[in-house]
């Protein structure tokens, strides 16, 4: 029987895994497997990594696309793994760099558009896929924004919504959310001031959903009614992924 916690966690976030993408097969094989939340962690990063195997051997085999959905299978899971589990702050940030590095894999293989973005934000940087659709100009860009619980690597399936209607993403990690609660300080490798070979995106139609609470931060957001330091990072952000000051 599990524990409390466990219960408590499939009953609230089990259908938030399956709209994220997680398939329930594994929802399923991965739940029965979990009998107290010290072992949440090692069940969804087992299934973690059976996805990551799969996408290696697609790869190997040239098959693209299959390769790039296994990494996406294995970055949400790695995610889900990491997902409000606090009880070792190690495990927990290898975990996160496991999604973020599985994603981006994804990304790579199957989106030549995809690019990585560290937008420099007071001492330290805000990381961000951008991602825009084939053929594209100057699409409508949709900044795509985490719960205070979440990360950017939860959002494929909202990007993949997006692209298919003509509309560029970017899905962001603030301070304190994902790789922003711990990149730390020093000089970002892609920021801001370094997007003039960008084809730009945004074309002066943005939008900004969010997940969880970020349904509420995100409209204000994109009408700037924030403090200075909140419409510097929202600029920042626009400014990077439209290649022009917003």
């Amino acid at each position: 029987m599990p524990d409390a916690l466990v219960q408590t966690a499939l009953s609230h976030w089990g259908p938030r895994f399956l709209y994220r993408g997680v398939d329930h097969n594994d929802l399923l094989r991965t739940a029965a497997a979990i009998e107290r939340w010290e072992d949440w962690l090692d069940a969804w990063s087992a299934l973690g990594d059976r996805h990551r195997e799969l996408a290696r051997r697609a790869e190997d085999r040239g098959r693209t696309l299959s390769a790039s959905e296994a990494w996406t299978r294995a970055a949400l899971a790695y995610h889900f793994a990491r997902y409000l589990w606090l009880l070792d702050e190690e495990r927990y940030r290898t975990t996160c760099e496991r999604s973020v590095a599985a994603l981006r894999r994804a990304h790579r293989l199957a989106d030549p558009t995809f690019e990585r973005l560290e937008i420099p934000f007071q001492d330290g940087v805000m990381v961000a896929n951008l991602r825009r659709p084939a053929g594209a100009e100057r699409p409508p860009l949709v900044v795509l924004v985490p719960g205070l619980d979440s990360t950017k690597e939860e959002f494929p399936t909202w990007e993949a919504t997006f692209l298919r209607r003509g509309m560029a993403t970017l899905a962001l990690d603030g301070p304190g959310q994902g790789e922003g609660g711990y990149t730390g300080s020093g000089p970002a490798s892609a920021s801001a001031a370094g997007t003039s070979s960008r084809t730009p995106a945004g074309g002066g139609r943005r939008r900004s959903p969010g997940a969880s609470c970020a349904t509420t931060r995100a409209p204000p957001a994109t009408r700037r009614r924030l403090p200075t330091c909140a419409r510097r990072r929202w600029r920042g952000c626009l400014r990077a992924a439209t290649g022009r000051c917003s």
